[in-house]
């Protein structure tokens, strides 16, 4: 009776003898799939950037391809932005900063008089403007 175990070692063994047969390294699964990890990290963290690029606020509005309803969108989210730069800045000062004063009152400037040239403003604009002028004004101090 032929012991087929019996052969199918000698000719396991034979095969490696020749060089036919090698057993291969058990890190080489674990180096190839640790490699294929990291190239599909590296892939979604290039993918992920591009998306984020491609939606900044920046990106949007360099965008000439726009519908009506997505530039309203796009306004409400840069004046969110605005405001909410404005109130972590107001939470992490510890005084009033001269330099703040006046980049947010020139923002608003700004903000108000392009609303108004593009008459979004149903006539609020010049009192806006009234009431955000003397604060552009320098101050005289007097001793």
């Amino acid at each position: 009776m032929v012991d087929h175990d019996d052969m199918e070692e000698r000719l396991v063994r034979i095969l490696k003898q020749e060089g036919l047969l090698r057993t291969r390294p058990r890190s080489a699964p674990i180096a190839y799939g640790l490699a294929a990890a990291l190239l599909i990290f590296a892939l979604g963290g290039v993918t992920g950037s591009a998306l984020a690029r491609r939606n900044s606020l920046e990106a949007l509005l360099d965008r000439q391809e726009m519908s009506l309803p997505d530039r309203v969108l796009l306004m409400q989210r840069a004046g969110t932005a605005y405001v909410r730069a404005a109130h972590q800045y107001a939470v992490s000062a510890k005084s009033v900063d001269s330099t703040a004063v006046e980049v947010a009152s020139r923002v608003l400037m700004g903000a108000a008089n392009a609303v108004a040239r593009s008459d979004l403003d149903g006539g609020l604009t010049p009192r806006l403007v009234n009431v955000l002028t003397p604060a552009l004004q320098p101050q005289i101090i007097r001793y």
